[in-house]
């Protein structure tokens, strides 16, 4: 499990690099989902601070991009309060 842990971090690292290289860092939802993710990989490993950055980060995006009120922003705010 702690090296398919590994693999699925890894994964989610690059997926938000490359959203983050082809759509911009701010006003992206998908940059947004692709944070959201990579905290709850870092959730399930047990590194709570680390996904909680990202998390709020994620939070930021959807609010920014005028989603505060969206399901997508609901499940993120979940996340972190679960996390």
């Amino acid at each position: 499990i702690a090296r398919r842990a590994v693999r699925v971090l890894g994964t989610s690292e690059e997926l938000r690099s490359l959203v983050k290289d082809a759509y911009g860092s701010t006003g992206n939802p998908l940059l947004a989902a692709a944070l959201n993710d990579t905290g709850l990989v870092h959730k399930s490993r047990g590194e709570f601070e680390t996904a909680a950055k990202y998390l709020v980060e994620a939070i930021q995006l959807y609010e920014g991009c005028g989603m505060k009120k969206h399901a997508s922003t609901a499940t993120a705010l979940h996340n972190l309060g679960v996390s």
